[in-house]
Formats: C-alpha cells, sequence, structure tokens
C-alpha cells in the first residue's frame, strides 16, 4: 500500500515523546495500581467531589487526554456513579439503588475488565458488566493498563473507519475485535511492528 509506506515516511513522532507518554502511562498505574483498584473508595473513583483531581475517572478524562480523549458529553453518566456539583447530590445509572451499589458494581466491572485482558480473552470483554456501553471509557481503561495490547482508540466510528482504510477484516460493530485487528495488522508490518500503539494511532489520526 503505497499510500501507507509514504505517510509512514512523512509522519513525525519523538522519542521525547514516546517517554513523556510512557512516563504518563506509569504515572498513572501507579497513583492505581491494579492491585489497589479492589479498594478503591467512591471519593477516589468519581467526578465532581472536592477531591476528584486526584481521583481515577479526573486521570481518565484530564491527566491522561493526551493519551487519547474521551470526552465528557454526558456531564459525568458515563462514569456510572459521580458527584453532581449543581445539586450537590450523588448521581448513579438508574440500575442501581444508591451511588455505593453503583460503585462496587463499577469496581468489580474494572477488575474483570483487567483481568479478561490479561488473560488475554479479549472476547469477553464487551460483556462485562456494567461497561457494555460505555466504550469510551472501557477503551481507554484497558489501554491505559495495557498499551501494548490495544490501540488508545475507543469510537467504533473511529475504528471501523481506520480498518476500512487500511483494508483490515474485523467485526465491525465490535470495539474489540477492530482494536485488537489493529494490533495485529500494525505487528504485521515490517516498520510499525517496532512502534507503540500510540504512536501507531497518532500515525492514523495525523494521516
Amino acid at each position: 500500500m503505497a499510500e501507507l509506506e509514504a505517510a509512514i515516511a512523512d509522519f513525525v513522532f519523538t522519542d521525547e515523546q514516546q517517554q513523556n507518554a510512557d512516563d504518563l502511562i506509569a504515572s498513572f498505574q501507579a497513583a492505581f495500581s491494579r492491585e489497589s483498584l479492589r479498594n478503591l473508595t467512591l471519593d477516589r473513583y468519581a467526578v465532581g467531589t472536592e477531591s476528584s483531581q486526584a481521583g481515577f475517572c479526573y486521570w481518565l478524562e484530564f491527566k491522561t487526554a493526551s493519551l487519547g480523549r474521551i470526552g465528557n458529553p454526558q456531564g459525568g453518566r458515563q462514569y456510572l456513579v459521580y458527584f453532581n456539583q449543581n445539586s450537590k447530590k450523588w448521581k448513579f445509572d438508574p440500575h442501581f439503588k444508591n451511588e455505593q451499589e453503583a460503585f462496587e458494581a463499577v469496581k468489580t466491572g474494572l477488575v474483570a475488565l483487567l483481568d479478561c485482558a490479561d488473560l488475554n480473552h479479549f472476547d469477553a470483554i464487551e460483556s462485562v458488566q456494567p461497561f457494555e456501553g460505555r466504550r469510551l471509557v472501557r477503551g481507554k481503561v484497558l489501554f491505559l493498563y495495557f498499551p501494548e495490547k490495544f490501540v488508545p482508540i475507543f469510537s467504533l466510528e473511529h475504528l471501523k473507519d481506520f480498518c476500512v482504510q487500511l483494508g483490515v477484516k474485523a467485526n465491525y460493530q465490535s470495539q474489540m475485535a477492530m482494536n485488537r485487528a489493529l494490533v495485529s495488522f500494525k505487528n504485521a508490518h515490517p516498520t510499525l511492528s517496532t512502534w507503540s500503539n500510540l504512536k501507531f494511532s497518532r500515525l492514523l489520526y495525523d494521516k
């Protein structure tokens, strides 16, 4: 594919940029190690609280925005439980009775997502509750803990667009199938295989 090779030759992503990204990932993992997630508290997780700028969701959305933006047009709802500063009340998915029940489900789900990724059970990831419909959050979490297994591309539309342009066959309804197919494509390419998944994603968005 001549267009791809030309794009690769023209693309610039410096060692310093890569190191900064690696350092940021390491900082996130140090702040929220996999082992510590089982003891994560609601206050340490949620946005909207007085201490939220040190919290898990704040890191996902703001502190690691350079590693893949997830936005927040829902005002916190994408995280399933959050503190609303206007009403001064906890808000949570209506499937749950209260904020603590919602958070316990979130915490269990986070551990399950990472366990699936660790064991390469990628087909099971999209059925992990309560993150079935939370693709942006789910994708960002998986990349931050396993940057070598996933590309930091979370939107179904973006994933499909890149797969189609590169001629990558995958289930275009599945975030995980497309994400992993792009990783496989990168790893099979003589030049791209030496790149990080982040650098590869930057090439796709830039070119």
